[in-house]
C-alpha cells in the first residue's frame, strides 16, 4: 500500500493527538507527510508544496489555529484543491469548515477527546478504523448534502416495492369510467 497522505493541522492544542494520527496510520503502511517530522530539512515552502502534489489524501484537520488567516494551512488546502488531492475535513474543534471544502463529508475527531484533551480510546480507534476505510478506497466519502445524510440514515426502500404492493387491486381511468357508466 503506497498511498501518500499529507496531513495539515494547527500546531498548537491538538498537535500531539493529530500526530498519533499520522504514526497511527503509518502503522497501517501509508505514506504521511507530517510537517513536524520535515521541517528542519532546508526550505520547508518547497517541502510541503511538493508533499502536497504528490498526496493522493489531504486530510485537512478543521480547528480555530488551521483555519485562521494568520496561519499557512488554508494555503495548504489552497494548493491540494488545486492539485486534486481527495480532500477529507477532520473536525477537531468547533472552527467553521472554510467555504472551499464545505460541501464535503467529515470526520469528527473532536468526539474522540475527554474533557482534558486526552483521547477516549474505544472512540478513538472507531474514528482511526473509519479513516484507515477511506484512506485505504473502501469507503468513499460523498458530500455533506442533507438529502445525501438522509438516504444514508433512513435506508430508502424502492419504489417499485412501494406501488406493486397496490398493483392487485388497481383499476385503470378506463375501468373506472366503465364502473361509474354501469353505475
Amino acid at each position: 500500500m503506497h498511498k501518500n497522505i499529507f496531513i495539515s493541522y494547527g500546531h498548537g492544542a491538538y498537535q500531539e493527538n493529530v500526530h498519533r494520527v499520522a504514526e497511527d496510520l503509518r502503522g497501517y503502511g501509508f505514506n504521511v507527510f507530517f510537517d513536524a517530522d520535515y521541517l528542519k530539512q532546508g526550505d520547508w515552502e518547497t517541502i510541503i508544496d511538493e508533499h502536497i502534489v504528490s498526496s493522493k489524501y489531504f486530510l485537512f484537520f478543521v480547528s480555530e489555529k488551521s483555519t485562521s488567516p494568520e496561519g499557512y494551512c488554508l494555503n495548504e488546502l489552497c494548493r491540494a484543491g488545486e492539485s486534486n488531492s481527495i480532500i477529507i475535513p477532520i473536525l477537531v474543534d468547533d472552527a467553521k469548515v472554510p467555504l472551499s471544502i464545505n460541501k464535503y463529508q467529515r470526520l469528527f475527531f473532536k468526539e474522540c477527546f475527554d474533557g482534558k484533551g486526552g483521547l477516549l480510546d474505544g472512540k478513538y480507534k472507531d474514528f482511526l478504523c473509519q479513516l484507515v476505510s477511506i484512506v485505504s478506497g473502501n469507503i468513499r466519502l460523498g458530500y455533506a448534502d442533507e438529502d445525501v445524510r438522509l438516504e444514508t440514515m433512513l435506508k430508502p426502500i424502492s419504489s417499485k416495492d412501494f406501488v406493486y404492493r397496490y398493483y392487485d387491486s388497481f383499476c385503470g381511468r378506463r375501468e373506472a369510467f366503465e364502473q361509474f357508466e354501469r353505475f
